[in-house]
């Protein structure tokens, strides 16, 4: 079964009523030579001799030692009028940024669809085109596992240096040849695999977040469906080592399932927490003294370690019913903390302004709301299994990382990031957006200090010792 009817039936079992959003994506083709039928799967979407812009960014990519650009553009040539749109932002690795979308618009003006080839940053660029042109067809060509963002319906780009998840379409069809796809740097698709973690840590934030009224989108049927991608991930994910084809067309399946799930849930909630917001703020730090941007899916399996710690930290915290007693939170203090800790990347306090901006309205939906939590804080021995049910320990997500070679710390990333740095991300990485997570939770409730960092930090070197000794 193909991923798109795999979503599909899942789909189907876990929302019989169908209330989800419908998932667009009309076609995805997996499979060891998929490349090759390009020009046909377009032709499904367009006419024969239409225009098509092949967009993409200046890396060179092979697969089997042909120039796999050069040879998408000679397949599609067979049959259309292929315009080249080259898009480079003058840095190591393109950004997504507002500025390089307009430039693609621009470049891609008067054509009938788009082709774009390469990871989740030039799809993005391809998505926002496609809408900003009319939502001419657009169909993206996956050359790594890497992250699941090639077939949902929004894009990541950079909003005044900040990263923010933006509605924008889901593509055509998406193409993914494993070929191609298991010959990529073997980072890149053990990257692919710290994503799907994820969906070990993030659901726990989504469900609080409701829980607490935050979060209005909440449905436990994309939840279910998560389940269905995580089957049978113990015996497929040790071949990622060795980026053996089977198993890299088992992580591209469940990659491609995981962005459906997003789509169909009308948010990136349920896949996006904590680990989200450490790689967010990891990028926004390199990014703000132009060092190289590493993997964003093996920053999000190392930040799904520290999640599941900081998961640890609260269900401890809530034990002690003193908590009960705490004070609203301090807007003045907290805008100040906000500004100071963003300060040291952007010292015209731009960006902070921009976190700041979407950091209030947490705030002040807590404020606003401080008697009704504090009833469900006296109920939280009721939520609280619920809770637990939807994490996994820091052990087992370490397991998992150490049987696909992926990342295990912040000193393995590639670029390798320093403890301060590391300790400056997780501390501060629930400041950056309106997003309700775990760490906000303890904040607003007086207990995320350094002394509650630390002992994460320490939790989580603990799972990885232990679970390392034992491997």
């Amino acid at each position: 079964m193909g991923a798109l009817e795999h979503a599909r039936t899942l789909i189907a079992k876990a929302d019989p009523d169908k209330t989800l959003p419908l998932c667009e994506i009309k076609q995805i083709e997996i499979g060891s030579d998929s490349l090759y039928k390009i020009a046909d799967v377009v032709e499904n979407f367009l006419p024969i001799n239409s225009s098509v812009a092949l967009i993409f960014d200046k890396t060179t990519i092979f697969r089997q030692k042909l120039e796999a650009k050069k040879l998408v553009r000679e397949l599609l040539a067979t049959k259309f009028t292929v315009r080249i749109v080259e898009l480079d932002d003058g840095h190591s690795e393109l950004h997504a940024s507002e500025e390089v979308i307009a430039q693609s618009v621009e470049l891609s003006r008067g054509i009938d669809g788009i082709v774009t080839i390469g990871g989740g940053t030039i799809t993005d660029i391809g998505k926002m085109t496609s809408l900003a042109l009319g939502q001419i067809p657009h169909i993206a060509i996956q050359t790594a596992a890497s992250v699941d963002g090639f077939t949902d319906n929004v894009s990541v780009i950079l909003i005044n240096g900040v990263k923010r998840t933006v509605p924008s379409r889901w593509p055509e069809a998406v193409v993914a040849d494993t070929t191609l796809i298991s010959e990529a740097p073997p980072l890149m698709n053990r990257a692919g695999y710290g994503e799907i973690n994820s969906m070990f840590t993030a659901p726990a934030d989504w469900r609080l977040s409701s829980l607490l009224g935050f979060e209005k989108k909440f449905h436990w049927a994309p939840i279910q469906l998560l389940n269905g991608v995580g089957e049978g991930i113990e015996e497929w994910a040790p071949g990622l080592k060795n980026a053996e084809i089977t198993s890299t067309e088992k992580l591209v399946n469940a990659l491609a399932v995981r962005g459906i799930v997003t789509g169909v849930a009308d948010t990136t909630a349920c896949l996006s927490g904590i680990e989200h917001l450490i790689s967010h703020m990891l990028d926004m730090y390199q990014a703000s003294s132009n060092r190289p941007i590493g993997q964003h899916g093996a920053q999000v399996g190392v930040g799904s370690v520290f999640a599941a710690a900081i998961w640890d930290l609260i269900f401890i915290k809530l034990e002690d019913k003193s908590v009960l007693l705490a004070n609203p939170p301090d807007k003045e203090s907290l805008k100040k903390r906000v500004l100071s800790s963003f300060h040291q990347l952007d010292t015209s306090d731009k960006l902070g302004g921009e976190c700041w901006k979407d950091y209030e309205k947490k705030i002040d939906f807590w404020n606003e709301n401080h008697g009704s939590i504090q009833e469900f804080l006296k109920n939280w021995d009721q939520v609280s299994d619920e809770l637990r049910k939807l994490i996994k320990t820091p052990e087992e997500i370490v397991q998992g990382l150490i049987s696909s070679g992926s990342s295990l710390t912040f000193r393995e990333l590639e670029p390798h990031i320093a403890e301060p740095v590391a300790r400056w991300a997780v501390s501060h990485c629930h400041l950056m957006r309106n997003r309700f997570v775990g760490i906000d939770f303890l904040e607003f409730l007086g207990i995320w200090t350094d002394t509650e960092l630390n002992w994460v930090f320490e939790r989580a070197s603990e799972a990885i010792k232990r679970v390392g000794a034992a491997a």
